[in-house]
């Protein structure tokens, strides 16, 4: 996780500020249902059109696809559970992985229709028999998901820790003016 969370500071633009392992509970997610689940991480995104919207995000550090799709479904329901209860906030929701899953239905990973498929898979588990599916809603969460996959390489693209401390430190300049 920790190699996710410096990728995503090295672009400059998403400051990192809780993982599960330090911040559990600001991470869980209750569950209409019962329960709760938690994201592995949480952040703010700087700049642009996305400036302030909160990040959550799940990491999956595998080499092979294990059981990412079973994973993935578990994720998509708990990103609509974080919008049931507060669909307002500009929440942005990023499965990020070092290896793909699901080849054969890649490209539609992030369309509303697999959110609201995936979903109704848990609805009694993870909604309760009493909240219906919300379509509107899938729309929503399928609007804000991303789904980087990183490799070793990759990695060393991001910018160097001193190179970063550089250009945050012009942004504050430039803020202070």
């Amino acid at each position: 996780m920790q190699r996710a969370k410096r990728w995503l500071e090295g672009t400059g633009r998403v400051n990192v500020y809780w993982t599960v392992y330090e911040h559990a509970s600001m991470l869980g997610v209750p569950r209409p249902g019962g329960g709760k689940r938690s994201f592995d991480m949480s952040g703010v995104i700087l700049g642009g059109d996305l400036d302030g919207h909160q990040l959550y995000a799940e990491v999956k550090r595998h080499s092979n696809p294990r059981n990412q799709a079973k994973a993935y479904g578990d994720y998509l329901a708990n990103c609509y559970c974080k919008m049931l209860r507060d669909p307002d906030r500009p929440y942005q929701f990023m499965w990020i992985t070092w290896h793909p899953f699901s080849q054969t239905k890649w490209t539609r990973l992030c369309e509303w229709d697999e959110v609201r498929d995936e979903v109704s898979r848990r609805q009694t588990e993870w909604l309760g028999s009493k909240i219906l599916v919300d379509d509107d809603l899938c729309r929503l969460v399928a609007d804000r998901l991303w789904l980087i996959v990183l490799s070793d390489k990759q990695e060393q693209l991001r910018m160097s820790d001193e190179m970063l401390a550089e250009v945050r430190k012009t942004a504050t300049i430039r803020t202070k003016r």
